[in-house]
């Protein structure tokens, strides 16, 4: 029994760190590739600014790009966090716990 146990333990565990290491790993890629946007897109924009009007134009073109990549981000995710969340209920199949019987009287 305590093999088994140990055994299911380790699996639980080995899921729990692939799932974390997946979501580091894409957040990492993620503020990497938003770096990468801003200065291979807007570097050479931002020097040649001389009114608050083309700060705040460019200000609005890197958030729309930021926010094509965090919807890339969320899906990705979701998607990560859902095969967790799938991994576990297969892990942990009677997690739910019973609903108590009513006594008839």
């Amino acid at each position: 029994m305590s093999d088994k146990l140990n055994e299911k333990f380790n699996e639980f565990t080995k899921h729990i760190i692939d799932s974390t290491t997946e979501l580091t790993e894409l957040n990492t890629k993620v503020l990497n590739n938003i770096t990468n946007i801003v200065q291979r897109d807007y570097l050479a924009e931002m020097k040649n600014l001389k009114k608050p009007e083309d700060v705040v134009a460019l200000q609005l073109k890197i958030a729309a790009s930021s926010g094509v990549e965090l919807m890339s981000y969320m899906q990705k995710s979701g998607d990560i966090i859902s095969r967790y969340m799938n991994g576990l209920k297969d892990l942990v199949p009677n997690a739910t716990p019973e609903k108590p019987s009513r006594k008839s009287k």
